[in-house]
């Protein structure tokens, strides 16, 4: 099956020191896994961090795909 290729959306992290740095990281190993596990499958993959949800729109557009992978967990304002 010809999946094109996946986009791996996240949140990229706010940096600094944070109450959710180690939420961040946790994040940052499952793209890692992700990108992994899509790698071996052979399947092409992008990853993109995500600061705000308003970047969303411009993302797909700019990177048509056929599926995404939504690891995002929310914004500094914005919960998921």
């Amino acid at each position: 099956m010809n999946y094109g290729t996946v986009l791996i959306l996240f949140n990229s992290p706010r940096g600094g020191a944070s109450s959710f740095a180690e939420s961040e990281e946790g994040v940052l190993e499952e793209v890692r896994a992700v990108a992994a596990s899509l790698a071996k499958l052979g399947i092409a993959h992008r990853e993109i961090g995500l600061r705000t949800l308003s970047e969303l729109p411009a993302v797909l557009s700019a990177n048509p795909a056929k599926l995404a992978v939504n690891l995002v967990e929310g914004f500094s304002n914005v919960v998921i």
